[in-house]
Parts: C-alpha cells; sequence; structure tokens
C-alpha cells in the first residue's frame, strides 16, 4: 500500500466531514497505516500491513522452534550430565570394592583367642595361685615365657628343674627338657635351675642351665641335651665358663648364640660349634 503524493484522500469522519490532503495519511513500511483527523488530532483507524502480517507469523513460528530446540537440548544436557554422575559414582564404587579387596589380602591378621585378650583383672591360665608344685599343671618360680608357631606356650619352671609346654587351647602342660618329677641333675638329660630359653625354627631349645653353669641345646623331641657353652657344675670367668648364665637370644641368621653372664658382668657370643666365647659387652 503505498501513498500517492498527487491525488488527495477523501475519507468521511462520523461527523461526515471529509479529511482530506496526502498529508493526513502515514506510511509506516515496518507495520501500520495511520489515518489521522487533522481537526481532531487523534488516529480513526489503523490499516494493517498483510505483509508485515506474514513476515511477523514466520519470525514467531522461528522463535518456537528456537525454544523448542533449545529445551530438547537442555533435556539432552541434563540427561547426559545424569549419566555421567552415575558412571562416576560406580567407577568409585568398583575402586573402592578393588581396593578393599587388596587391603584384606595384604594385611596379616591375627586372630587372638578370648582366653588371651588382656584382662584388667588377671586370670590364672597356668599353675596354681600362691601355691608351688611339682605336678604337670603346678609350676615353682617360671621364669621365661616363650611361644611358639603353633602358639603353644613353653615355660621355663625354673625351681622344678624343667621346661613345660603347655597348650593354652585345653590348659594341658607337658615336660619337654629335664625330669617331669621335678629331679634336679647335672647329666645331659637334667637341668638345675633353668631361667630363660630360645627356641629356633626346628623347635629346638637352647637352654640356659643357670646353676648348672652351662647352655643346653635340647633337640626337638628329645630326652636329653647337648652341652655347647660353659662347664657343668663349675664357676668361672674364662671365656669358656660362666657364673650364673641367664638370659639367652640368638641370631637367625648366623646361629650366633648370646649369653648374659649374670654374676660375671658381662655378656658373651658364642659361635656354633665354639665352646670359647667372646666378650661383647661388660666383663
Amino acid at each position: 500500500f503505498h501513498q500517492n503524493p498527487s491525488k488527495s484522500i477523501n475519507i468521511p469522519n462520523e461527523t461526515g466531514k471529509n479529511i482530506d490532503h496526502q498529508n493526513n495519511i502515514s506510511n509506516q513500511s515496518t507495520s501500520n497505516i495511520h489515518i489521522v483527523d487533522k481537526n481532531r488530532s487523534e488516529t480513526i483507524e489503523a490499516l494493517r500491513n498483510p505483509i508485515n502480517d506474514h513476515h511477523r507469523s514466520i519470525n514467531n513460528a522461528k522463535k518456537q522452534n528456537f525454544i523448542e530446540y533449545c529445551c530438547r537440548c537442555s533435556r539432552r544436557r541434563a540427561l547426559m550430565s545424569f549419566i555421567t554422575l552415575l558412571y562416576i559414582i560406580l567407577l568409585g564404587i568398583i575402586l573402592a570394592i578393588i581396593l578393599i579387596i587388596i587391603m584384606r589380602k595384604t594385611k596379616k591378621t591375627t586372630n587372638i583367642p578370648s582366653y588371651l585378650r588382656w584382662n584388667t583383672s588377671g586370670i590364672t591360665v597356668f599353675g596354681t595361685a600362691g601355691i608351688r608344685g611339682n605336678t604337670s599343671y603346678q609350676l615353682a618360680y617360671p621364669c621365661g615365657l616363650v611361644f611358639d608357631s603353633f602358639g603353644d606356650l613353653y615355660i621355663s619352671d625354673s625351681v622344678n628343674n624343667r621346661i613345660q609346654k603347655c597348650n593354652i587351647r585345653n590348659l594341658t602342660c607337658t615336660t619337654v627338657a629335664g625330669q617331669a618329677n621335678a629331679v634336679s641333675g647335672t647329666n645331659m638329660s637334667y637341668l638345675h635351675g633353668p631361667t630363660f630359653f630360645y627356641i629356633d625354627t626346628n623347635y629346638s631349645l637352647y637352654i640356659a642351665d643357670s646353676t648348672n653353669e652351662r647352655i643346653q641345646l635340647w633337640n626337638y623331641g628329645a630326652t636329653y641335651g647337648n652341652q655347647i657353652a660353659g662347664i657343668t657344675g663349675v664357676t668361672g670367668s674364662g671365656l669358656n665358663q660362666f657364673h650364673y648364665p641367664y638370659g639367652i637370644a640368638m641370631d637367625p641368621n648366623t646361629n650366633t648364640i648370646y649369653i648374659s653372664d649374670y654374676n660375671n658382668n658381662r655378656v658373651m657370643k658364642y659361635f656354633p660349634g665354639n665352646l670359647t666365647g667372646t666378650v661383647i659387652a661388660g666383663g
């Protein structure tokens, strides 16, 4: 719809007057055409431009399509984010399970029987409280205590001149070195006042036979021992003598024996098969 500047357009208004002159018609190419009454200075009618209506409908359709596209993209992104989160959580759970399994395999757990757990009031497991005795379930001045790999407890029953092996599960004891009747002596099947001892990987006993002034090796299952250091019944300060040997330890890598020579105020070192030792501390 174009304005013709050489012609005037007369449009009757409500009062029967004409609206005359082309300047009364304003052409807005991008919106509507407004017809204005000069005398009343107000808009009388707006003529819609059909081309603009068409363009507007196209623009509205494009806007609607864009909004729908954005909504679809947002839903898709939300779904992908949710799936990614689930994947991360699942991966974390799997890694945690693997870590727990590895830790359980590498961790060494020692199951301690309930009757060996710490009790602040104390319980008697072997011997009779306040009473000396030489029966299999009694002790007299117990000194050294050592567990073997099976969980059995070895006790040097000093005044009873023997080494007792005690089963902590059924609370029974048997004599594995010395005499079960608590008799002392100097021959190889006897002990006299044993104090401390050592158990090697073969369950052989290295015993400080203190009152006999010697070290006895008592092999597993044997009924007598072998003298490996000291002189039976002889007290002295020579390198082959003791004056009440007390503590004993062994280096498992070299089988070297270390003896605390109590009354000589020294620690002696003995190599395997050598009856003469060296002073490594004191003396």
